[in-house]
């Protein structure tokens, strides 16, 4: 008895280092209907999520809106930021190179959040996209989205300020 919890707390701990190794970034999105968590994947679509957290860790993306919603397909962000009385376009940086070929393959799957692009595949610079809906049908290669980060949902019971 005391071999099979060993066996199992080694296990495990395996799964543990295993799963802590090849967790991405998480990132989180504070909204008025609640957080959402998203996990970069780093090491697999390293452009996208550099370019992404640039944006973040300068500010750009402060007081950002979401600016596109079409239910049952996407939501799309990171164009925008509103202030009291302005709304003003991002500034972005330099267009980043598409990884399609880069790393693992995400689809536009219902959850995924990929970067926002013309119809150029190196043209995706600051917006953003959630997918709201399978969306992965259909495309052909030189059509897909950047792909390099996909949410994960956390809700929240809000707990109100006693006073």
């Amino acid at each position: 008895m005391l071999r099979y919890w060993r066996v199992s707390l080694l296990f495990w701990l395996v799964l543990a280092v295993f799963i802590s190794v090849h967790a991405g970034t998480l990132v989180q999105f504070r909204t008025a209907l609640g957080d959402i968590e998203v996990e970069l994947y780093d090491q697999d679509k390293p452009v996208t999520v550099q370019n992404f957290l640039h944006y973040l860790k300068t500010g750009r993306y402060q007081n950002e809106f979401s600016h596109r919603l079409v239910p049952g397909f996407v939501i799309q962000a990171g164009g925008f930021t509103l202030t009291t009385t302005t709304i003003s376009a991002i500034p972005t940086f330099p267009a980043i190179t598409n990884e399609f070929g880069a790393g693992k393959f995400y689809s536009n799957v219902y959850g995924t959040i990929a970067m926002a692009k013309s119809n150029d595949p190196n043209s995706a610079t600051s917006q953003f996209f959630i997918n709201l809906a399978d969306n992965s049908a259909g495309q052909h290669k030189q059509q897909r989205r950047l792909h390099g980060i996909r949410p994960r949902h956390r809700r929240h019971q809000r707990a109100e300020r006693v006073q």
